[in-house]
């Protein structure tokens, strides 16, 4: 991937995800959506709402059936205004692309509050694609998870739960936490390694990780990707980027990620 790597060279280290300013996307006002302009709704849960972003396709119609991505954000990036989740890597890649981007994007802001309870923040994310399945006509064979970083392992965490409902997975910076898989907490990490490897070893996943990373460093991946190969996974991949730091910047913006993940189907 030459233009992944070249990219790494020119990022700076963050904790997060890079935010471009919001004021210089085009936002839809909360509940409004217009194809091709990222905008802002809310799904309801115990009586709360929460926001999630929303990017319908340009040329969307509902004379055929659309894939659907949703993206998981960093740990930064939780909280309940909605917009944080657009100025993501994820949704500046989305705002780069507008015109042409073939999926409904799909961007839940994960709570603060409910921080420790994982199943929660998984139901976050499984009521924002039941409310956009229920309004947009949806390929229920290509709906597909990416994260990033504390996102990347909620995404992991929602495939092992619902194995048979997601065409494929690409989680940059993360890593297996293995309290969300056990149910066990402070389980250690890399211990649930072989039970995701078990569940998903037919699903489509592509795992990227920097080795300069110091906020989740490489090891934890390649130990993963050990797991995998030694449990026989034939579709997982695992790509490192030399000298990357703690970001998803290049990833998410180089084409050949969203190539990849379009051409799965379950």
């Amino acid at each position: 991937m030459p233009k992944l790597l070249a990219l790494v060279s020119f990022l700076s280290f963050l904790t997060g995800c890079g935010r471009d300013s919001a004021a210089s996307m085009r936002v839809q006002p909360a509940g409004e959506v217009t194809p091709g302009v990222l905008a802002i709704r809310t799904i309801t849960i115990g009586g709360k709402a929460y926001p999630y972003g929303l990017f319908v396709p340009r040329n969307y119609t509902a004379t055929r059936a659309w894939p659907v991505v949703a993206f998981m954000h960093g740990g930064r990036e939780r909280g309940s205004d909605g917009a944080q989740v657009l100025s993501t890597c994820f949704g500046t890649a989305i705002e780069a692309q507008r015109d042409t981007f073939p999926a409904i994007a799909v961007l839940p802001q994960l709570p603060r509050g409910e921080g420790i309870d994982r199943q929660f923040l998984r139901d976050v994310v499984t009521a924002a694609l039941d409310s956009v399945a229920r309004a947009f006509n949806v390929d229920s064979n290509r709906v597909y998870l990416t994260g990033y970083s504390f996102g990347g392992g909620v995404a992991i965490e929602l495939a092992y739960a619902h194995p048979k409902r997601f065409a494929a997975l690409a989680a940059v910076s993360s890593m297996i936490v293995a309290a969300g898989i056990t149910g066990v907490p402070k389980a250690p990490t890399g211990s649930a390694d072989s039970l995701v490897a078990a569940r998903l070893i037919n699903l489509p996943i592509w795992a990227f990780h920097g080795t300069a990373d110091s906020m989740v460093t490489v090891d934890i991946s390649r130990h993963t990707a050990d797991v995998f190969r030694a449990a026989g996974a034939k579709s997982f991949t695992y790509t490192e980027v030399p000298g990357g730091s703690h970001t998803c910047e290049a990833e998410f913006n180089d084409g050949a990620l969203f190539k990849w993940l379009f051409a799965q189907h379950r």
